[in-house]
């Protein structure tokens, strides 16, 4: 059950460590966050290298999804740097998110059980530091997730998606290259751990599709509503959201579902519509408008968020509907790996995580954060893994 590390992997965690390292002390000490800063550079100067070699040695295989993730986000560059002439505020937003996809659809083709095997390795040593060691029990000073926001991984809006990331990617590993049980369960409970100390609406969110779909598996014929193409769960997310952004701008702000509250959203969400109305086609470029509510002049310096708080309404401000295309194109070329995975259980659950996943864009400017890509880049790829374990297995050291 202890994580191993082997030499050959080195390379790997190096590369993964800046881009999940816990955030929390980013927040109280500069070193801290300086340090890790500038080893997240030095991860992207590595990837470039990695994936230009790759090319010239014609191991490195630009497919759609690939193709869309780097339009998308030279769009989101040529955008950012027309409109605002300048890259201020928006470098790893811009640069260090595609990079990081190209590293995780890369390690997929080449090299898929030892990318998840680290990538779980990690997850499972941070979620065991946030639950057990960094404790908000023990460290009150620093996190507190319900007054100052924080915990040992960081903001408290970061611990769904994460947390999401380490069940996924711990199924992954157990499912398809029948990784340690007892390892699996125990990153499933840490993850669970995080969800519940983090005291966010998006984590109890998780928690119950979770538990739900998890009945729902277990219920005979039931989990066949989890068959249809992939791409129909993007077009659910999409159409959701335009009934949301119609019943904020028309019917009212303040929105309750049960005991979850998202009326301070209602009012983000209503500011972020109305700026995207004023430049609709090319958007502000990234960090090039801030949304100010009421609170705002109590909170911080008074100057307002550029976190819409919802991934669509960020990608509009960011690039309009311009930007905003090639988006959905990404979604979409992601999704559509689904239904090309002949496991039945797999697909049930990869489609559970995809969903979930599309239910945290709504409330959250996810893809703000590097996690929601490593979910999309593994679920783009899934089915040739899938393939290639069945052909492969049995020490081959293509997986190995």
């Amino acid at each position: 059950m202890k994580p191993k590390i082997k030499p050959k992997n080195w390379m790997i965690y190096f590369i993964l460590i800046p881009f999940l390292h816990p955030r929390g002390f980013d927040e109280y000490f500069y070193i801290y966050k300086f340090f890790f800063t500038s080893w997240l550079y030095l991860s992207l100067i590595i990837i470039a290298g990695l994936f230009l070699y790759g090319l010239s040695k014609k191991r490195a295989k630009v497919d759609i999804f690939a193709s869309l993730i780097l339009l998308y986000y030279l769009t989101m560059a040529v955008i950012t740097f027309t409109i605002r002439h300048t890259f201020s505020g928006g470098l790893q937003k811009i640069f260090a998110a595609p990079l990081l996809c190209i590293f995780c659809i890369y390690s997929c083709k080449r090299f898929p059980k030892r990318f998840i095997e680290c990538v779980n390795n990690l997850l499972f040593i941070i979620l065991f530091l946030n639950a057990v060691i960094f404790s908000p029990l023990f460290w009150k000073a620093y996190f507190a997730p319900i007054s100052n926001h924080l915990t040992f991984l960081g903001h408290v809006q970061i611990n769904a998606q994460l947390a999401t990331v380490s069940i996924l990617m711990a199924y992954v590993g157990y499912s398809l290259f029948d990784c340690n049980k007892k390892k699996f369960m125990v990153q499933v409970i840490l993850a669970f751990m995080t969800l519940m100390t983090s005291f966010t609406s998006a984590s109890y969110i998780v928690i119950l599709l979770l538990s739900f779909c998890w009945f729902l598996y277990r219920v005979e014929k039931i989990n066949k509503l989890f068959e249809f193409d992939g791409k129909t769960f993007v077009l659910i997310y999409i159409a959701i959201n335009l009934f949301l952004f119609w019943f904020i701008a028309n019917i009212d702000v303040a929105i309750n579902i049960g005991a979850f509250s998202l009326n301070g959203r209602g009012f983000i969400w209503k500011e972020a519509i109305s700026s995207f109305f004023r430049h609709p086609f090319s958007g502000y470029g990234v960090q090039g408008v801030l949304i100010k509510v009421f609170w705002s002049f109590w909170v911080g310096d008074g100057q307002g968020m550029n976190y819409m708080h919802n991934q669509l309404l960020q990608v509009l401000n960011d690039g309009g509907i311009i930007l905003c295309v090639f988006f959905l194109m990404m979604l979409m070329a992601a999704a559509s790996g689904i239904s090309k995975l002949k496991k039945t259980r797999l697909r049930y659950w990869v489609s559970v995580f995809l969903m979930i996943l599309l239910i945290i864009m709504i409330f959250e400017s996810a893809l703000d954060y590097f996690y929601g890509y490593i979910i999309l880049s593994t679920i783009a790829n899934l089915p040739g893994i899938a393939s290639a374990v069945n052909v492969r297995k049995g020490g081959n050291i293509w997986v190995s």
